[in-house]
C-alpha cells in the first residue's frame, strides 16, 4: 500500500521497463523456511562437526579390530595382493566362510584335487574401499586395524549428513536434534563396527541426497554429480541400495523444466548418468566373472524374494522397525512426510518413496524378520524419518501465532519510499522458549532409550565389545606364534562365531575346521541340500558348496577323514611349512585321538586365555573365559635298533 494515496500517473512513464527474465533450465526447488542468519547457521554447523567427532570417539571405546562377517575384507586383502576378488582354497576341504559363492569354475591344486573358485556374494564396492586401506597401511596388521576403521568413520560421516539434511526441514536446531536422535540410535549404536559396510552404506544414501537436494534447489553440475556418484556407489555396497534410483529418477523428473527442454534435459541427466556410472560397473564385473548380473542370481536366492512375503512379514518388521529404531520418531516422521507430500508433492513423493521403497522390498525377503536381519534396513530408512520429524516438529512448533496481521511501515526495496505492509505479529517470548524445550523434549526421549538400549547394563553393545576384543587378540597371539603359510585346525567352543572368520583375515594361515574331520559333518554333507538351517534361518552353507562338499565326502575311504588329516599335515611338512592345532585341552587330545595316533608328535607350545564374557549382576555364576592351547604337529622321531638301518638312511644306504 503506497504512503501516499494519490500518484500522478505520469510518474509511471519514468519508471524504466522490467525485462522479462529467461526461464530457467531446471525447475529449481524452493526451500521449505526462510534462510537463516550466517552467524547462526555457522554455529551450528560448527557444532555439529564436534557432535560427529565425540561420536566417533565414543563408538571406538567399543571398537574392537575385529569382526564375525569378514569375507568383503578379505576379498579386499586378496585385491591388494593379487588384484583379483576371488578365493581359491589350498584344498576342498580347507575353511571357506559363509560370505563366498561358486563362480563355477574347477581348478586343479598342485596335489591334484579340484577345488571351487569363490567370490564373495556381496558387491565388490566395499572390498574396493578396504582394498585401499591396505595398499596405504605401512604393514599388515595395521592394514587390517586401518579397514576395521572404515565403519566407525563412515557412522560418523552418517551422523553429520542427518543434520544438513534435516536442516533443509526444520531449520539447524531441529537438525541437531536430528542429529543426535540418530547417533544414539540402537542400529547404528550396534552396527557401527560392522566389518559388513552398513554404516558405510548409509553414509553414503545420506550424503547422496542430501547433496540431490542441494543440486535440486540451485543446480549446480558439481552436487548433482556427486550425488549421482554416491547413490549409485551405494549401491556397489548393497544391492538393496538399488531402489534409491528411484528417488534420483523422481527428483530429476520434477526438476525439468518444459520451457526449456533441451537445457532441462542435459541438467536433469547429469546425476542419472553418473549414478549409472558405478551400477554399470558393478554390473559388468558380475556378468564378467560369473555370467550372471548379480550373486542372487548365480546362487539362486531370488527364490526367496516374493511380493506375497509382504502379508506376512510387515506387522513383525514393523514393530521391529518401531522397538530397534527411533522410537515415537517413527510416526512423527511418516506424518511429517505425508505432510510434505501434501503441501510439496514433488519433494514428498521423493522422500517418501527413500522411505517406502526400501521397506517394502526387503518385507519381501523370506526371512526379513528372522532375528536381527532387519537392522540394516532400519539404518536406511532412519535419516528420512528423521527429516519427517524434523520437517512436522517446525510447521507445529514453529507455526505463526493465530492474531491477526498488522499493518506495519516499512520502505519500498525498489524506490525506496515509505510503504505500509501487512506483517504477522512478534512472536511471545513464551513461545520462543517452550518451541524449543517442547522439541527437545520429544527428541530426548528418543535418544535416552536408544543410547540406553544399547550400550546400558545387560545391552548387547558391551557383550559384543568384549567378544571382538577376544578375536583380535587371539588373531594376534596366532601372528606372533605361528609362522605364515602354516597349516592350523581350529575347534571354536561351543557358542561361539565369528571366529575362523576373523582369523582367515588377520592371519595368513591354512585354515581348517576341526568340525569339517568328524563323522557328524560328513552326515550332515550326505543328506540332501536345504534351504533352511538349523535355528530356521537360511543355510550359511550354499548349494553349490554343498553338492562340491558332498561329491568329495563320498570319494573319502572308510577312515578317510583321518587320512585326509595325515596327508594335509604331510604334505604342509614336506613343503617346510609347520602344522598347528588351536583348540583347548580336551578337544586337543580328542583330535590327536581321533586322527594323529601314529606317525606323528605334538607338543602344545603356548596357551590364550580369554578375557571372561560380561554377565548380568542376577547371574549367580560368573562365566570364565575361553582357553586356547596352540599345539605343534611334527613327525614321529624314528628309533634306530642297533643291527638295522632307520627308514631315513636307507636311500644313502642304496646309494653307497
Amino acid at each position: 500500500v503506497p504512503a501516499a494515496q494519490v500518484r500522478v500517473l505520469d510518474e509511471q512513464e519514468f519508471v524504466p521497463p522490467v525485462r522479462p527474465r529467461r526461464a530457467a533450465s531446471m525447475a529449481y526447488l524452493r526451500p521449505l523456511l526462510a534462510r537463516e542468519p550466517a552467524l547462526y547457521r555457522l554455529t551450528f554447523s560448527g557444532l555439529a562437526w564436534l557432535t560427529a567427532a565425540l561420536f566417533l570417539l565414543g563408538l571406538l571405546h567399543f571398537h574392537a579390530a575385529a569382526g564375525s562377517e569378514s569375507a568383503q575384507m578379505l576379498a579386499g586383502k586378496l585385491f591388494a595382493k593379487n588384484q583379483s576378488f576371488t578365493y581359491v582354497p589350498a584344498d576342498p576341504f580347507q575353511f571357506v566362510g559363509d560370505g563366498w559363492y561358486e563362480t563355477g569354475r574347477l581348478i586343479i591344486t598342485a596335489s591334484g584335487a579340484p577345488v571351487q573358485e569363490l567370490a564373495p556374494v556381496r558387491p565388490i564396492g566395499l572390498p574396493l574401499i578396504y582394498a585401499a586401506c591396505f595398499w596405504l597401511a605401512p604393514s599388515e596388521t595395521l592394514s587390517v586395524a586401518w579397514a576395521h576403521f572404515v565403519n566407525p568413520v563412515a557412522a560418523a560421516m552418517a551422523v553429520l549428513g542427518t543434520f544438513f539434511l534435516a536442516r533443509f526441514a526444520g531449520g539447524s536446531f531441529l537438525g541437531m536434534l536430528a542429529m543426535l536422535a540418530m547417533a544414539s540410535g540402537q542400529a547404528l549404536l550396534e552396527l557401527g563396527h560392522d566389518p559388513a559396510g552398513h554404516s558405510v552404506s548409509l553414509a553414503l544414501v545420506t550424503w547422496g541426497m542430501f547433496l540431490l537436494l542441494k543440486w535440486w534447489r540451485g543446480g549446480d553440475l558439481l552436487p548433482g554429480l556427486l550425488a549421482g556418484l554416491l547413490l549409485g556407489y551405494a549401491f556397489t555396497i548393497s544391492y538393496l541400495n538399488a531402489v534409491m534410483g528411484v528417488p534420483l529418477i523422481l527428483a530429476c523428473v520434477f526438476a525439468w523444466h518444459w520451457r526449456r527442454p533441451f537445457a532441462s534435459t542435459v541438467e536433469v541427466m547429469v546425476p542419472i548418468l553418473a549414478w549409472w556410472l558405478p551400477v554399470a560397473g558393478l554390473l559388468y564385473y558380475n556378468r564378467r566373472t560369473t555370467g550372471t548380473w548379480t550373486a542372487h542370481h548365480a546362487v539362486a536366492d531370488l527364490a526367496a524374494i516374493d511380493a506375497d512375503n509382504i502379508l506376512h512379514n510387515w506387522p513383525a518388521l514393523l514393530a521391529q522397525l518401531n522397538d530397534a529404531g527411533v522410537y515415537f520418531l517413527l510416526p512423527l516422521g511418516l506424518m511429517g512426510l505425508l505432510a510434505l507430500c501434501a503441501r510439496r508433492l514433488p519433494l514428498g513423493l521423493t522422500m517418501l518413496c527413500w522411505l517406502a521403497l526400501p521397506l517394502l522390498a526387503f518385507a519381501a525377503y523370506a526371512w526379513a524378520t528372522f532375528g536381527t536381519a532387519y537392522r540394516p534396513v532400519l539404518l536406511l530408512v532412519t535419516p528420512v524419518v528423521l527429516f519427517g520429524a524434523a520437517y512436522v516438529l517446525r510447521r507445529v512448533l514453529y507455526a505463526p501465532s493465530d492474531a491477526a496481521p498488522q499493518l506495519v511501515e516499512g520502505e519500498d526495496p525498489y524506490t525506496g519510499e515509505p510503504v505500509y505492509m501487512l506483517a504477522d505479529p512478534p512472536t511471545p517470548l513464551w513461545r520462543s522458549i517452550a518451541a524449543p524445550v517442547a522439541a527437545g523434549l520429544i527428541v530426548a526421549a528418543a535418544v535416552a532409550i536408544g543410547a540406553s538400549r544399547a550400550s546400558g547394563e545387560g545391552s548387547a553393545m558391551p557383550a559384543e565389545h568384549q567378544r571382538l576384543a577376544n578375536l583380535a587378540a587371539l588373531g594376534d597371539f596366532l601372528r606372533v606364534n605361528v609362522p605364515s603359510d602354516a597349516v592350523i585346525f581350529v575347534e571354536p567352543p561351543a557358542g561361539s562365531y565369528g571366529t575362523l572368520e576373523h582369523l582367515s583375515l588377520s592371519a595368513d594361515l591354512v585354515l581348517y575346521d576341526a568340525q569339517a574331520f568328524t563323522t557328524r559333518f560328513a552326515r550332515r554333507m550326505a543328506e540332501p541340500w536345504s534351504p533352511l538351517a538349523d535355528d530356521g534361518g537360511p543355510n550359511p552353507i550354499r548349494q553349490g558348496r554343498h553338492v562340491f562338499l558332498a561329491e568329495q565326502y563320498a570319494a573319502l575311504p572308510e577312515g578317510g577323514l583321518s587320512l585326509q588329516v595325515q596327508q594335509t599335515i604331510d604334505r604342509s611338512l614336506e613343503e617346510g611349512r609347520e602344522a598347528y592345532l588351536l583348540m583347548n585341552g580336551i578337544a586337543a587330545r580328542r583330535f590327536e585321538q581321533a586322527h594323529l595316533l601314529r606317525g606323528f608328535e605334538t607338543r602344545t607350545v603356548a596357551s590364550f586365555h580369554e578375557w571372561p564374557p560380561i554377565v548380568r549382576e542376577e547371574d549367580s555364576i560368573a562365566p570364565t573365559g575361553a582357553e586356547w592351547s596352540l599345539v605343534r604337529i611334527t613327525r614321529e622321531p624314528q628309533v634306530t635298533v642297533p643291527g638295522t638301518v632307520a627308514a631315513t638312511d636307507l636311500g644313502e644306504v642304496v646309494r653307497r
